[in-house]
């Protein structure tokens, strides 16, 4: 499910990267490694205490952190229709999604997102100056506001 941005992190030489996303994501070191969790889910300005904070409820929720196994056998790439690259059951027609990335995840490459982007027919939107988790740092409500401009000219379409 993973595999083309895995080869992309490899093909990269992105070794020390890609041994930080699984010791800190599938060994749950994110839950006890500060400079860990800072690099993957954090900007350079978010202050100490958020990113202990946000530790604290990692390790809370260390049973429910995401299992790469499964997530990995329901990635979009398993059900993609290989001549558009396209979800086949999605109907972009009917329902509008919104796709966005961050500019400086150290999860999730660029070309994950477009990838993303083309299975829903949609362009993605990349955030500037990002993390990875975007409703994690202390400016979560750029983020918000930006996502409430895209519902609003589609909540005044069902309004009316």
């Amino acid at each position: 499910g993973n595999s083309p941005m895995t080869k992309r992190y490899i093909q990269r030489l992105q070794i020390r990267e890609s041994w930080n996303i699984v010791y800190g994501l599938a060994m749950k070191k994110v839950t006890s490694d500060p400079k860990l969790a800072r690099a993957l889910f954090f900007t350079p300005e978010d202050d100490d205490e958020l990113v202990r904070t946000t530790m604290r409820h990692f390790n809370d929720d260390r049973d429910s952190i995401i299992d790469l196994v499964d997530a990995s056998s329901n990635l979009p790439d398993k059900f993609t229709d290989k001549g558009t690259g396209r979800a086949s059951w999605f109907n972009s027609e009917t329902t509008e999604v919104f796709v966005f990335g961050a500019e400086n995840d150290y999860i999730v490459d660029r070309e994950g997102v477009e990838e993303l982007g083309k299975f829903f027919n949609t362009s993605p939107e990349i955030l500037k100056a990002f993390p990875h988790d975007i409703m994690l740092t202390r400016r979560w409500k750029e983020v918000a506001e930006t996502l409430c401009s895209r519902l609003a000219p589609i909540l005044s379409e069902v309004e009316t």
